[in-house]
């Protein structure tokens, strides 16, 4: 157990802070201990500045997160900050086909509200489990779609505390790639301006995404904590059927399986560290590999990774 530091976020509502929060409570893999401080804050570039400059301050690392849907939270209490992003009160505009839409607002908010306004080709991202902020990140996408591809901009704080906006060409989108996990990781995503591609019946466009995700929560082990897809889907082949051919189907290590449902999922079965779902995944890369002779590439984010500050 480590000693906090003394708290003086007189910027931030008192509601808004929470000492020695649980990170299994800011992950859909619910794993995790606890982290000194939780802050949910607004995408509001003058926020974003303080709480990074009092991180500095007091000497700890900090890190970003949505729905925390695709990252794997550490097993050891971590002396440092989480930022939270929320959506404030008026989460996305709508003018004509453009929706300007905050960083913290859930994929699936964002699909409804585009269909309930007749806007078509949102649809992909109904309930896929994180926000537009880390879905601009990873350029999320189901099948043969993807965010990126409707991105015409994005505005984000950069390290220098300056607000910049950033046209579509520039943010090299690529399968679960975006210029934000290179050239841009220190930059904090603010909002981002989309085109929808088309319109439609606002009803059935409702009744379409109900549809997906009927047929996606019949297909995924939605019952058992998870991050979604594990691992990228290698040129020419798909993770789950290596997986599955590499006899790993049901392969369980500690609580962390590799489900029976879908290969490509690496469920938390109750009780699961993230020490269980690593070892795991790591198996998982070297079966596959000694087997077939193909690399798998993990899309699943370790929160280690991302620290900004002290850490690396």
């Amino acid at each position: 157990m480590f000693t906090l530091p003394a708290i003086n976020l007189k910027k931030i509502p008192e509601s808004r802070v929470v000492p020695m929060a649980k990170m299994a409570e800011l992950s859909t893999y619910k794993i995790g201990g606890r982290v000194a401080f939780l802050v949910e804050a607004a995408p509001i570039a003058a926020e974003l500045n303080y709480l990074i400059n009092w991180a500095a301050e007091v000497g700890i690392p900090w890190a970003i997160i949505g729905n925390g849907s695709n990252i794997l939270m550490p097993d050891e209490d971590q002396l440092a900050l989480i930022i939270k992003m929320a959506p404030p009160k008026e989460p996305l505009t709508i003018n004509g086909a453009e929706i300007t839409v905050y960083s913290g607002v859930n994929n699936s908010l964002l699909a409804q509200k585009a269909a309930e306004a007749g806007l078509a080709g949102l649809g992909f991202l109904y309930d896929i489990p994180g926000t537009v902020g880390g879905g601009v990140v990873q350029n999320a996408g189901m099948n043969e779609e993807s965010l990126g591809q409707l991105v015409l901009s994005v505005t984000s704080l950069s390290p220098g505390g300056e607000t910049i906006t950033t046209a579509a060409d520039k943010l090299a989108f690529g399968y679960r790639e975006s210029i934000f996990k290179h050239d841009f990781k220190d930059h904090l995503i603010i909002s981002a301006r989309l085109k929808a591609p088309g319109h439609d019946d606002p009803a059935r466009l409702l009744g379409d995404m109900e549809a997906i995700k009927e047929l996606r929560h019949s297909k995924f082990p939605m019952e058992y904590g998870n991050c979604g897809s594990v691992f990228k889907r290698p040129a020419g082949y798909y993770a789950g059927k290596l997986i599955q051919d590499a006899g790993l189907s049901g392969y369980t290590i500690g609580r962390a399986q590799v489900s029976p449902k879908h290969r490509n999922f690496l469920v938390n079965l109750g009780g699961a560290t993230a020490s269980d779902v690593k070892k795991l995944i790591t198996h998982v890369q070297n079966e596959v590999y000694k087997k077939f002779g193909v690399k798998l590439e993990r899309e699943l984010l370790y929160l280690e990774e991302i620290w900004h500050g002290q850490k690396s």
